[in-house]
């Protein structure tokens, strides 16, 4: 390697030299080397990947403070609760395939929830509604419970977010503010998740513990004629219960072209036959 006779010229010079060359400072002096080429290469991979771990930390972003910080147990040493939803849905990236079912907002040493059919009632907005009837699991600790409801509607990129202490073994969201803006919701682009959560008990040495989020298809749900909450909880109250987190970037299922209906084939006009 040649070596600088006059390293004084170039002591505190950065930068390129034309398009093939770049100064560097190094250890011991100062250099000239030829440029190096870097690319930024787009696999098929590669943007999968991508794609998959933007829509996840989209979303881990809007639920962090509200959902992530304060439910996340025990807490994770090392890493944020944000870092730790990222760190459990690794099997999600990996997979290069976007699945809402897949997704994880909590893992932990709970048993999770047994949810049964979900509902969805409400005439008009803001009346909508979606609910779920569960058993936490949890037998007679069921009252030191708390149990996180998140919605997300995979067009609007809408976020929902509610908890209940486990009143009814029954929890609802309000999904006329948000989801549809105003417009018919479609149960068919929502996707729950559903996690018990058992903080410590203040002045113990215990360190809480969660179960992993359980995912709920609303595909199969099942309508209730009236607009009645079926566990008469006022429509007040679920409004003021429902969080609205904000929207992630809207999110269409792989297959989702598909998935749509044929094209009704065209009349022929009769005048020109």
């Amino acid at each position: 390697m040649a070596k600088v006779k006059y390293p004084i010229f170039i002591k505190d010079i950065s930068g390129g030299v034309g398009h093939n060359a770049v100064f560097v400072n190094g250890q011991f002096c100062n250099y000239i080397r030829k440029k190096g080429k870097y690319t930024d290469p787009k696999t098929e991979d590669q943007v999968a990947i991508r794609d998959v771990f933007s829509h996840l930390t989209n979303i881990a972003k809007l639920v962090n403070i509200p959902v992530l910080k304060p439910y996340t147990y025990p807490r994770p040493k090392g890493m944020s609760a944000y870092n730790r939803m990222v760190h459990i849905n690794k099997p999600l990236i990996d997979g290069k395939v976007w699945d809402f079912a897949k997704l994880k907002f909590f893992e932990g040493s709970l048993l999770p929830p047994i949810v049964g059919d979900p509902v969805f009632w409400g005439a008009s907005e803001p009346g909508w509604n979606v609910g779920v009837t569960f058993d936490d699991n949890m037998g007679s600790n069921s009252k030191d419970v708390t149990i996180v409801f998140v919605v997300i509607d995979n067009i609007s990129g809408a976020v929902l977010f509610t908890t209940d202490r486990n009143t009814f073994d029954y929890i609802s969201i309000n999904v006329g503010h948000g989801p549809g803006d105003g417009k018919p919701v479609d149960v068919n682009n929502l996707h729950g998740y559903l996690a018990v959560i058992k903080p410590p008990k203040a002045g113990t040495t215990e360190q809480g513990a969660v179960s992993n989020s359980v995912y709920i298809s609303f595909k199969k749900t099942r309508e209730l004629s009236s607009a009645k909450d079926p566990r008469a909880i006022d429509q007040d109250e679920i409004i003021k219960s429902t969080i609205f987190l904000g929207r992630t970037k809207p999110i269409k299922p792989p297959n989702a072209e598909q998935n749509q209906p044929d094209a009704e084939p065209e009349t022929p006009d009769s005048s020109s036959q």
